[in-house]
């Protein structure tokens, strides 16, 4: 009696220890296990959805409807990465048919630890009486409606509502390609083969970085295109500060949306479902470039340009560095290493770029997602679009769009004597630069702060004032900009201020040479009317023309130029005048471009905003004033019409003799030679036809 109990308490205890799955009833005891009876009419994930596709929010099923669905679990909870829900699809692999295609459904149950009971290639019957469909999160959910609400299946109601079956099927993922993902994917097992973390997500943990709020998201990119997806794990999941494998190779996930259902995730059940035992592969390689940066480019025409999803891919070599941190959050390439004919900025978040993207570095550009506009500063770049301004790429992101290449040049500045010629988003190399006058001794920015700066800088071959603007946050902001003359390396920008240059390190500037002091002086008493002209046979030949008599460049800008019509007093007509006046140069003004042209064979220099400042019919005065409201010189008398006059040009011509080599702030007669048909004594009665009467653009008789 001794043996039998004994034995049939050890019989007991195996029998405790091994789960239903594992356990065989012995044969002798004539039972087997069974498919548990279903009542009801089975339905198809397919019929379940449109019925949901065709109401106006979650359908419920009434509690006498007795139709089921049955599918296979392809998720677990063991992990911690899924919680308190099962995820159903109706295949055990990927085969789909129109009256029957592959689906999935999460069903959200009120209990935690299901993956012993559903564990994943369990094949489950889901009655759906009581239960309601809805849409989560982006994805088909089946739950229990609670005060209008989907709320999880009660675990008092889990026996009724999802029973197990006696199969587990082995599960075979539909393998798929990011850029190939389609809704019916969603809640389904896939595999993504040939796929890598991008280079920034490489050793960071699954979800326990400091950043990492809820869930924790790696980006996903496949070799063959650089697509992209996010691989989300949860903070409660047990692998949460595992760190990701660095290599390369394949993932086998549940397919879902993030909880803000913007975009596709991945979900692993487990860290063995990424097999990445692979060398990490070039993306670069793999894409071919598709359209040229100046294609690019010239599509911009005012408006905003946006790529879409084309799969368009453009190339460009680094000419911008961060590394002195002159330039902030962004990236510019220019399209040759050598001689480029077009550069863009491109806007990506984020300090250390250069470690990514070095100067002279090779790098491809996936415009898909992207955007080719303004930035809020009126600067033409390429990023991403918002609130219709181009916008800094998340520097999270900036893998999937930005692939450095193994190609590295030497870049040769182009070098130029003006900024006219200069193409924003190049390298350029000036010559013969110093700060202006008024600038010596200043810092690059400020001495102090962290404000930006602008210097400016003359040529003192053209004299053109070029502007180069400095970060207060660069290394070398607060250090004194050199005082002598010589060359500066830079980056060409443009934005509604206008072109200016941008240096990306302290050694670009290279003064080398002793300063000249070749700043144009703004106040010159050498600057003179030197003819007017109304010519009898053309109203459309007339014009004035100022004169530098001096061996000194004059700067001119903030200088007016102001018309007395008639015996006016009061100023009738007045133009800001700007830029530089050359040394024996003449500053030639009309009123009309194309007819001044025909006659004359050249441009004007200028044509004011109010022609009728150069329309003169002879019998009006004339006033030169500089930027600080100083008398330069003057025609006529103000106040006084010019008819019958000594100063009446009327169909004729009015010409400073060449003696004179200094304005006068009064009217001397003695100083003009005079044409026309009514003008007092002094002045010869005879009017002047053009072209031959006159010499616009020359000190001549």
């Amino acid at each position: 009696m001794k043996t039998k109990l004994t034995y049939l308490i050890i019989s007991f205890l195996l029998a405790a220890c091994v789960s239903d799955d594992e356990f065989e009833i012995p044969s002798a005891l004539n039972q087997e296990f069974e498919e548990p009876a279903i009542e009801g009419t089975k339905t198809t994930f397919k019929a379940v959805k449109e019925r949901f596709d065709q109401s106006f929010g979650a359908v419920t099923f009434r509690e006498d409807e007795t139709i089921y669905i049955e599918g296979y679990v392809v998720s677990s909870d063991e992990k911690g990465n899924f919680f308190k829900e099962l995820i159903i699809q109706n295949k055990l692999d990927d085969s789909s048919s129109n009256e029957d295609p592959r689906l999935g459904f999460r069903v959200d149950i009120n209990q935690s630890g299901l993956f012993s009971t559903y564990e994943i290639g369990r094949k489950v019957f889901i009655k759906l009486a009581g239960l309601s469909v809805s849409k989560e999160n982006g994805v088909l959910v089946i739950g229990k409606l609670i005060n209008g609400e989907l709320d999880r299946v009660p675990q008092q109601e889990l026996e009724n509502s999802i029973i197990r079956s006696t199969q587990v099927g082995t599960i075979i993922p539909k393998d798929i390609s990011i850029a190939g993902v389609s809704e019916s994917d969603l809640n389904t097992l896939v595999t993504l083969n040939n796929a890598q973390f991008a280079t920034s997500e490489v050793g960071k943990t699954y979800a326990g970085e400091g950043d990492d709020q809820f869930d924790g998201e790696r980006r996903l990119q496949q070799c063959a295109d650089a697509s992209t997806m996010i691989v989300s794990s949860s903070k409660f999941s047990d692998f949460v500060s595992e760190v990701i494998p660095s290599g390369k190779g394949t993932i086998t996930a549940v397919l879902s949306r993030d909880f803000s259902d913007t975009k596709n995730v991945l979900q692993i059940r487990d860290t063995s479902d990424l097999i990445f035992n692979e060398s990490r592969c070039d993306i670069s390689q793999n894409l071919e470039t598709t359209i040229s940066l100046n294609e690019v480019v010239s599509k911009y025409n005012g408006s905003v340009i946006d790529f879409g999803l084309d799969n368009q891919i453009t190339e460009g070599y680094v000419i911008s560095t961060d590394e002195e941190k002159n330039f902030i959050n962004s990236i510019v390439i220019q399209d040759k290493a050598e001689n480029p004919t077009v550069g863009i900025p491109i806007l990506v978040e984020g300090e250390l770029l250069y470690q990514r993207f070095p100067l002279g570095g090779k790098i491809k550009l996936k415009l898909d997602q992207l955007a080719l506009g303004n930035t809020k500063q009126g600067m033409l770049a390429i990023g991403i679009l918002r609130n219709g301004f181009i916008d800094e790429i998340p520097l999270e992101q900036a893998d999937q769009f930005l692939f450095r290449t193994e190609e590295e040049v030497t870049l040769i500045p182009t070098e130029l004597t003006t900024m006219e010629l200069a193409i924003p988003g190049s390298l350029i190399a000036i010559n013969n630069l110093e700060l202006v006058t008024e600038e010596q001794n200043s810092a690059y920015a400020f001495f102090s702060g962290t404000d930006d700066g602008e210097r400016r800088l003359i040529h003192c071959d053209s004299f053109e004032t070029i502007s180069l603007r400095n970060s207060g946050e660069s290394t070398f902001a607060n250090l004194t900009f050199p005082s002598g003359n010589g060359q500066i390396r830079a980056v060409v920008l443009e934005d509604e201020e206008g072109r200016f240059l941008k240096i990306r390190e302290i050694e670009d500037v290279t003064f080398s040479n002793p300063y000249q002091n070749c700043t144009p002086t703004s106040s010159s008493n050498a600057i003179i009317f030197s003819e007017l002209a109304d010519p009898n046979n053309n109203d459309g030949a007339r014009f004035i023309e100022l004169y530098n008599a001096s061996d000194e460049a004059v700067n001119i800008t903030g200088w007016k130029l102001r018309r007395y019509t008639n015996e006016s007093t009061t100023v009738s007509v007045e133009e800001e005048l700007e830029g530089i006046l050359f040394p024996n140069t003449t500053l030639v003004i009309s009123p009309n471009k194309a007819v001044f042209e025909s006659v004359y064979g050249f441009s004007p220099d200028l044509i004011p905003s109010n022609t009728t400042l150069a329309d003169s019919n002879g019998d009006d005065n004339y006033e030169l004033v500089d930027a600080e409201e100083n008398i330069i010189d003057v025609f006529g008398v103000v106040g006084e019409d010019g008819t019958g006059t000594n100063h009446e040009f009327e169909d004729g011509r009015a010409f400073r003799k060449l003696s004179v080599t200094f304005g006068n702030p009064k009217y001397d007669f003695s100083e003009w030679q005079i044409w026309n048909d009514t003008g007092a004594a002094g002045t010869v009665l005879e009017v002047r036809d053009a072209p031959g009467g006159f010499s616009p653009g020359e000190r001549e008789e």
